[in-house]
């Protein structure tokens, strides 16, 4: 015989057991807190505001406040229809909402060591960092935080501190994408952690150099950016980045960085109309490249030194580099750069008016292109075939002019057949 589990209801039950049935459902139901039922019926962020100044965590309600705020005006700014307006809310996701709540905790906590809350809000904004942008400004807000309280860490001779001027910099950078604002955080980090064996691999997640081996590098890019940004615009700007970046990148140990800076540090040049500087960098880049076993690299220089000594007339130093160029592109198999090559050389060969190489060198440059599906690179190409081949054409119709003129009647009789059939010539 199978026996019921359900309990007795008070419609079911006798008059003279009803008090003990009432005794028997208030046991049988769930022991709910005033803030459990709180919860059921107030959103989330609400409950935990709430909660913490309960708590008397009035600062790290305050914080969360500004956030939710931060997070709604910021969308009512930006308007309906726009990515911001449909991002998630930071309100909406408790789960995100409670790894704030407690490293929140911590950083308000002052008997907690300030080394120790400075590295907690550091590792919350890595975790935001890594997320998707939508989330990147809880991570730009922490790491201020992180500032604010860093100032309070004593005896780590400003270990820290640099250590969070080097991950904001990193961030900045590469995720925010503003470069200037990055180069004021990683210059500190650089000139401060300069003989000191400091190492941010553990706060991180990943393995790393020296945090000045890093800065150096960090630095050499950040500075490279502003050179590229401002070359056109303000080229002394430009070439200044570039020399701090030079001593940066040679400070790093990475020959990679220097060859880089060097080629960026004579396009500087080159722009200011330093030919003699710019070469003297291109050269520089390309023995770095060279050193390195770089065939990318090296065949960018080698384009770069052509336009320079095109300035100044070497035709021979020309013809060598873009020998060179081509030889390299062809044993590695670049194929874009092969075909830049002989682009260049069609260029080169049509300058001292030799059709007889420019124009199949342009053909082929025209040929590479097109079957990599470079469209631009493809049209110019075509339009240099036309030039070399229309030059061509030019040519010999001089000749027949002058021998019609000598009166040639051979000449003569091609000039007309060329003018009413279109015969060549």
């Amino acid at each position: 015989m199978i026996r019921s589990t359900r309990g007795k209801t008070l419609a079911s039950a006798l008059p003279k057991d009803i008090p003990k049935v009432k005794e028997e459902i208030k046991a049988s139901l769930p022991l709910l807190r005033a803030a459990d039922i709180r919860r059921l019926a107030i959103p989330y962020n609400e409950v935990l505001v709430a909660e913490l100044h309960e708590e008397g965590f009035h600062e790290a309600a305050e914080y969360f406040k500004f956030l939710f705020e931060l997070d709604e005006e910021t969308r009512k700014t930006a308007g309906p229809d726009t990515l911001i307006w449909y991002k998630p809310r930071l309100a909406d996701n408790e789960q995100y909402v409670d790894r704030l709540r407690s490293v929140l905790l911590i950083f308000c906590q002052r008997t907690i060591p300030a080394a120790d809350r400075t590295l907690a809000m550091i590792d919350t904004a890595l975790f935001f960092q890594n997320l998707t942008w939508e989330w990147w400004w809880i991570a730009e807000t922490l790491y201020r935080s992180a500032f604010y309280i860093a100032k309070e860490i004593e005896n780590d001779d400003k270990q820290i501190i640099n250590i969070l001027r080097f991950i904001y910099a990193r961030f900045l950078f590469f995720q925010m994408k503003n470069a200037q604002t990055a180069l004021e955080y990683i210059r500190e980090a650089y000139q401060e952690s300069r003989h000191k064996s400091w190492n941010a691999s553990d706060i991180v997640g990943f393995e790393q150099e020296s945090l000045f081996n890093e800065s150096c590098a960090l630095l050499h890019q950040v500075l490279l950016q502003i050179a590229r940004q401002t070359r056109d615009c303000d080229v002394q700007t430009s070439i200044d980045s570039c020399r701090v970046a030079l001593n940066a990148s040679n400070e790093s140990g990475h020959d990679e960085l220097v060859a880089e800076v060097e080629y960026e540090f004579g396009k500087s040049e080159f722009t200011a109309g330093n030919i003699e500087e710019a070469i003297t960098h291109f050269i520089n880049s390309l023995n770095a490249y060279e050193q390195i076993h770089d065939a990318q690299g090296t065949c960018t220089v080698h384009a770069e030194l052509v336009n320079a000594y095109k300035q100044i007339g070497n035709k021979d130093i020309i013809l060598r580099h873009l020998e060179e160029m081509t030889n390299i592109a062809s044993k590695f198999q670049l194929q874009q750069k092969l075909a830049e090559a002989y682009y260049l050389t069609a260029e080169y060969y049509l300058s001292r008016a030799n059709l007889k190489e420019a124009i199949p060198s342009a053909e082929y440059a025209f040929s590479l292109y097109n079957r990599l599906g470079l469209r631009i690179q493809a049209n110019s190409a075509r339009c240099l075939v036309g030039v070399t081949k229309g030059k061509d054409i030019t040519d010999a119709y001089k000749v027949l002019i002058k021998r019609s003129v000598e009166g040639d009647a051979d000449a003569i009789l091609k000039i007309c057949q060329w003018r009413d059939r279109g015969e060549l010539f």
